[in-house]
């Protein structure tokens, strides 16, 4: 088994599903279905799948996206968009209500996501830039971390790790 840990805080997973719509379905009613049924679907069964976060990361259709793609050269499809979700491990146990909530999940998500262009996986991030750390320094008046991950008195952002 795979444990991550919110470093200086709970036990804690992150999913992350990169995901394509079914092709019957327009990608605008994919993404009003994603947001406003499924979406309520994961918020009904938070506390009994112990999510901490769950966030839909809807692609913006931007006309730089053709830009950027060509500059990496990058050939595959784009994705509708992602789903990260982030579970406290060591608050949820395997319950009769947080595995009808996963086949709740299951079963909706077949409802327009293509599970055969899509995937789901476990993360573990590893934070490079974090503007928020550079506010905070400029809010606080501190203008350097510590060696211990601190900025002054204050606490950097927790980052996921593998235990």
């Amino acid at each position: 088994e795979i444990r991550l840990s919110l470093v200086g805080s709970e036990m804690c997973i992150e999913t992350v599903f990169p995901l394509r719509h079914q092709s019957q379905i327009s990608e605008a009613d994919a993404r009003h279905y994603w947001l406003t049924h499924h979406g309520p679907i994961v918020r009904s069964h938070g506390d009994a799948t112990g999510t901490l976060c769950y966030r839909q990361v809807h692609r913006a259709n931007s006309p730089l996206d053709e830009a950027i793609q060509a500059a990496r050269g990058t050939k595959v499809e784009s994705y509708l968009g992602h789903a990260e979700a982030w579970i406290d491990r060591g608050a949820v146990q395997r319950t009769p209500e947080s595995s009808a909530a996963n086949a709740a999940f299951i079963e909706d998500e077949h409802n327009f996501i293509d599970m055969n262009r899509s995937t789901i996986f476990f993360g573990k991030e590893h934070t490079i830039i974090d503007s928020a750390d550079r506010r905070l320094i400029s809010m606080s008046g501190y203008g350097s971390f510590g060696r211990d991950g601190v900025i002054g008195a204050l606490p950097r952002p927790a980052y996921f790790d593998i235990i």
